[in-house]
C-alpha cells in the first residue's frame, strides 16, 4: 500500500484489510438497525462516483449534499472524494435565499437530497440545470434520479485516480453572522490532518464507536465523527430522530461523544427527572454512593462506554462541568473554526473548566496586541471561494486571524472572551465586550436567549427571550426577578458596562425570523435592526425593568 496522504487512501486501506467489518449503522423507521460494511460503503461510493462521471460532470465540479445525517451523506461525500469532485454541504436549516446563494456562488452542478426540513420551501426555486439525486429515503418523486436505482444498475468505478493532498475536496459555507456566508475551501490535506489530529489526540481506533447527530454539513461533525472514522476505521451510528435520541445513543454505546453544552444540559435534565434532583445531589455528595450513582446515570443515558466526552461550539457553564465531574464523566472542551480545526483541546486528566484547552499537536496559538486569537497549523484552510480579499485579511503571514478574543494562562490554556466584531462603543466612548456579561446573565433560569446591545447608547441594554418556564409565570414577578438579577450583576461591572435595562422580546429568535443563522448563531446586527426603537432609554416597550 502506498503512503497514506489523505482520507480516501486511509479508507481504502481499511477496506482492503477487513472489507466485512461493520462500519456505518442506521435505525430504520421501525427501530431496527441496518448495518453497512466497509465493502458496502466502498462499492456504493464507487457506483455513485461512476454515475456522476457518466453524466458528463468533470473532475473538480461542485456537488452539493442536502440531507440529515445518514450513511448516504457519507457515501456521497466519499464518492466525491474518489471521483475528484468538491462537496458543498447545505444545511437543512438554510432558508431559500441562502440556499440559492450557495448554489449560485459555488457553481453547483448536482445536488444529492435526503430528508431535509427545508426541502419543501426551496425545491420550486432550484435552477433547472441542477442535476437532482434523491437518497433512498429522500424526496424520490421530486428528483429525476435516485440512489437506489444507481445501486441496482451502475457498475462501480474501476480506478480511483491518485489525488494531490492540496486538491480542493469541500467548500463549507460559514453562518454569515455579519453578511453573506463565506465559502471556506477545504483541501484533502486539511480534512486528513484535522481528522488525524483529533483521532490521535483522543486515541480513536478501529474499536471505537461514534454517534452522529450534529449536522455533517458543519465542519466539526465532519471532522470529529466522519473524518475520524475514515482515518481510524472506527464505526459510526446515526440518530433517527429527536424522539429516539436517547434510545439510539444507548444502542450505539459510543466510546466518544461530542456535543454542545445544551445537549449535555438535556442529558442532565433527563437524569434528574429519572432519579430525582435531590436524590442525585445527595448521592454525589457522599463518597460511598457517588461512584454507583454516576454509573447509574451513565447507564441510563447510554454513555457508560464513553471514554472521552467532548463539548464545544458554545461556552460551557462551570456548574455543568461540576455535575459531570460528579457523575464520573468529565467534559473535555475543544475549539476550532471552519478555517482551522482542530485548534485546542482538553483532556480528561488535564483540563480547566472555563477554558477551551491547550493547542493540539501541530497547532500554535498566540494573542495579538489587540487581544485577538491567532492560530497557525500545517493544515490551514485554502482560502475563501471567490473572495481573495477576505482571504488575505484572514491569513496574514501564515497566521489565521480567528476573530475571537481571548487570553492564554500560564499553563497554556486558552480562554475565549468573545468576538472582536462584537465589541461596541457606548455613548461614553468606551468599548464593551458583551460575551462575558451575557455568560453571567444567562445563568438565570428565566433566560433562554439573550444578547447585549449598546452601540452609541448611554448604557448597554440586555435583550432577553424568556425560558419556557418563565413564559407560564406571572409577568410582574418575572420582570422583578430579572431586574433584581441585573442589579446584582451590575454591582460586578464597570460603570460603562452596567445594564441600563432589560427588554423582554416578544418572540423567540429563530432561523425562520432571520435572527439566527443556519448554525443557530445569533445575528446581533439583525437584532439591533429589529429592536433598535426600544433600545433608547427614553423609549418605552416590553421592558422588564428600568435600572437606576
Amino acid at each position: 500500500m502506498n503512503k497514506i496522504t489523505n482520507t480516501v487512501d486511509s479508507f481504502l486501506q481499511f477496506e482492503a484489510q477487513s472489507p466485512e467489518a461493520p462500519y456505518l449503522h442506521k435505525p430504520d423507521l421501525t427501530g431496527n438497525w441496518e448495518m453497512l460494511t466497509r465493502a458496502d460503503v466502498g462499492k456504493k461510493a464507487r457506483q455513485l462516483a461512476r454515475f456522476l462521471q457518466q453524466q458528463g460532470i468533470e473532475r473538480g465540479a461542485r456537488i452539493g449534499i442536502l440531507s440529515d445525517n445518514s450513511p448516504s451523506w457519507c457515501i456521497a461525500d466519499l464518492a466525491n472524494m474518489m471521483a475528484g469532485y468538491v462537496t458543498v454541504s447545505i444545511f437543512t436549516t438554510m432558508n431559500l435565499d441562502t440556499v440559492q446563494y450557495v448554489i449560485d456562488h459555488s457553481d453547483m452542478q448536482a445536488l444529492i437530497i435526503g430528508p431535509a426540513s427545508n426541502w419543501e420551501s426551496i425545491k420550486a426555486s432550484l435552477p433547472e440545470s441542477l442535476l437532482l439525486l434523491a437518497t433512498e429515503d429522500g424526496p424520490v418523486n421530486d428528483c429525476r434520479h435516485c440512489l437506489n436505482d444507481i445501486w441496482d444498475s451502475i457498475e462501480p468505478l474501476a480506478t480511483i485516480k491518485p489525488r494531490s493532498s492540496e486538491e480542493l475536496t469541500s467548500i463549507v459555507y460559514t453562518s454569515g453572522t455579519t453578511g453573506l456566508p463565506k465559502g471556506v475551501m477545504i483541501s484533502l490535506n486539511f480534512l486528513y490532518q484535522a481528522s488525524k489530529g483529533y483521532s490521535d489526540h483522543y486515541a480513536t481506533n478501529e474499536r471505537g464507536r461514534l454517534f452522529s447527530y450534529l449536522p455533517l454539513s458543519h465542519i466539526a461533525e465532519r471532522v470529529i465523527v466522519w473524518g475520524s472514522s475514515l482515518y481510524s476505521g472506527c464505526q459510526v451510528f446515526f440518530n433517527r430522530s429527536l424522539e429516539t435520541f436517547q434510545s439510539d445513543v444507548a444502542y450505539a454505546r459510543p466510546t466518544q461523544f461530542f456535543g454542545a453544552p445544551r445537549i449535555y444540559a438535556n442529558f442532565q435534565t433527563w437524569a434528574m427527572t429519572e432519579f430525582g434532583r435531590d436524590t442525585l445531589e445527595q448521592a454525589f455528595a457522599d463518597r460511598s454512593t457517588a461512584v454507583e450513582a454516576g454509573r447509574k446515570v451513565k447507564d441510563f443515558l447510554g454513555l457508560s462506554s464513553v471514554k472521552v466526552a467532548l463539548v464545544g461550539s458554545a461556552p460551557t457553564p462551570v456548574s455543568l462541568h461540576q455535575w459531570y465531574e460528579q457523575a464520573g464523566l468529565p467534559l473535555c472542551e475543544v475549539w476550532g473554526q471552519t478555517e482551522v480545526l482542530p485548534a485546542t483541546a482538553s483532556d480528561p486528566d488535564f483540563r480547566k473548566p472555563g477554558t477551551v484547552g491547550r493547542p493540539i499537536a501541530g497547532c500554535q496559538i498566540k494573542i495579538s496586541t489587540e487581544g485577538e486569537v491567532l492560530a497557525r497549523t500545517p493544515y490551514l484552510f485554502s482560502g475563501y471561494w471567490k473572495n481573495a480579499e477576505q482571504t488575505s485579511k484572514t491569513i496574514v503571514d501564515g497566521w489565521i486571524h480567528t476573530g475571537d478574543r481571548g487570553r492564554i494562562d500560564e499553563d497554556g490554556f486558552l480562554t475565549l472572551t468573545g468576538r472582536v466584531s462584537e465589541l461596541f462603543k457606548t455613548a461614553k466612548g468606551k468599548y464593551v465586550a458583551p460575551v462575558p456579561i451575557e455568560e453571567k446573565f444567562a445563568k438565570h433560569p428565566y433566560v433562554d436567549q439573550l444578547c447585549l446591545q449598546g452601540l452609541g447608547l448611554a448604557q448597554p441594554v440586555m435583550l432577553v427571550v424568556l425560558s419556557t418556564e418563565a413564559q407560564t409565570m406571572d409577568p410582574e414577578s418575572v420582570q422583578q426577578a430579572l431586574a433584581t438579577w441585573a442589579v446584582e450583576l451590575n454591582s460586578q461591572l464597570e460603570n460603562h458596562e452596567k445594564m441600563g435595562r432589560v427588554i423582554v422580546c416578544d418572540e423567540p429568535w429563530s432561523v425562520e425570523n432571520g435572527l439566527l443563522t443556519h448554525t443557530l448563531k445569533i445575528k446581533r446586527a439583525s437584532l439591533w435592526d429589529k429592536y433598535h426603537h426600544l433600545l433608547s432609554l427614553e423609549q418605552s416597550g416590553p421592558v422588564s425593568a428600568l435600572m437606576e
